[in-house]
């Protein structure tokens, strides 16, 4: 379980912060989205929304957190 506090330290851990990033955007390139097709994404349990953030730098993806 984390607390407010724990989460806030996972969240500014670099390491994570790029294996978060790095499993998110590979997610993304499964999808194998076509140029200019625009898809919604909904993390359902982003936690910290790393994932999410990831997304964002997608353009094809609108990013929901829930």
């Amino acid at each position: 379980h984390y607390d407010a506090e724990e989460a806030q330290k996972y969240t500014e851990r670099t390491r994570i912060v790029e294996i978060q990033r790095s499993i998110a955007e590979r997610a993304i390139e499964l999808l194998n989205f076509q140029a200019g097709e625009r898809r919604l994404v909904l993390d359902i349990g982003a936690g910290s929304g790393l994932s999410g953030g990831a997304c964002l730098s997608w353009p094809a993806v609108v990013f929901l957190d829930t």
